[in-house]
């Protein structure tokens, strides 16, 4: 079971024309996330935390009424985790670095669909103390750089990524630990399929990733084969475990728009003929941005996606 907490505030600008439905939002703020895992698996007993403290910019330029954007973004995501596993081959794992991706996407808020490419440069230390038939410890410091591609559909919650990385890292571990000392390159290819609705996600990895640089490593996400269905799925850069669908609804685009503008009808009008309570200023039009920030019920969810998928249909000129 884990528990993951999540805050962010920021500010945005932007504008747009309700006639065509133009706009162009810009934003910028600060996101962190406090995350603790804890179980059983067929490695031992294990313990999670991780926290992070992001700076976030994104601008998106899109249409209203066609749903069509298009959102550039960039993060410096500082990090922390610790992982202790007993029962088994003890250890106790500290992590930290700095991750800073940069992406470009483009899709379409009313079918959901969208393709992302990024990168990003994470700097990143791992110190590792355990016992393996001796007491042993190890530190790895190095960069990862890390082209990645996602595609996907928003709405249903699924998507396909493939993140390729790898690079230069030094290694300092004591003899017991059965590794050697020195400088060298890693290279990984990570490719993961997640479905956030249902919890179930799978990952193939080739090559050597940060984590294989160490004596062992448990990967407690819910994406190997065999494991319960769950939503925490592991990550090459930054911090290790997270879950996909809370970390998709702060990358989310989003724009603000008044529903009852869709309709062409005044905000009393509109609220008096769907009997809902929402704010009579506006709403984020997307999808789990709306359940998030507004913290809507499940019904009222539903009701403002209906509204929204049938709004350029409904929307007079």
């Amino acid at each position: 079971m884990f528990t993951e907490i999540l805050a962010e505030s920021g500010s945005s600008s932007g504008g747009g024309n309700d006639v065509t439905g133009d706009f162009t939002l810009s934003q910028s703020g600060t996101a962190s996330s406090d995350f603790a895992e804890a179980g059983v698996d067929s490695t031992g007993t294990f313990a999670v935390t991780e926290s992070t403290s992001d700076s976030v910019n994104r601008s998106t330029i899109g249409n209203a009424v066609s749903g069509d954007y298009s959102l550039v973004s960039g993060t410096i995501s500082n990090y922390s985790a610790t992982q202790v596993l007993s029962g088994g081959t003890d250890y106790t794992l500290v992590e930290s670095g700095t991750d800073a991706p940069t992406s470009m996407e483009s899709g379409n808020r009313v079918t959901g669909d969208y393709t992302t490419n990024s990168s990003g440069i994470d700097n990143y230390s791992l110190s590792q103390s355990g016992t393996s038939g001796g007491s042993y410890s190890v530190g790895v410091s190095g960069t990862d750089n890390y082209p990645a591609a996602e595609s996907g559909n928003s709405a249903q919650q699924v998507y396909d990524r493939t993140t390729t990385g790898g690079g230069d890292y030094t290694r300092s571990a004591t003899a017991s630990s059965g590794l050697t000392s020195g400088t060298g390159v890693n290279a990984y290819t990570l490719a993961e399929s997640g479905d956030s609705l249902t919890g179930h996600f799978s990952q193939s990895e080739t090559g050597a990733d940060r984590y294989e640089l160490l004596v062992t490593f448990d990967d407690v996400s819910n994406t190997s084969s065999g494991s319960n269905p769950g939503n925490v799925t592991f990550h090459s850069h930054g911090r290790p475990f997270q879950d996909p669908s809370w970390e998709d609804v702060l990358a989310a685009p989003t724009y603000v728009l008044a529903p009852w503008k869709l309709l062409d009808l005044n905000p009393s009008a509109w609220l008096d003929r769907h009997k809902k309570a929402w704010p009579k200023t506006c709403v984020l039009v997307g999808t789990r941005k709306v359940r998030m920030w507004l913290k809507v019920s499940e019904a009222s969810f539903r009701f403002l996606q209906e509204l929204r998928l049938s709004s350029s249909i409904r929307r007079k000129p």
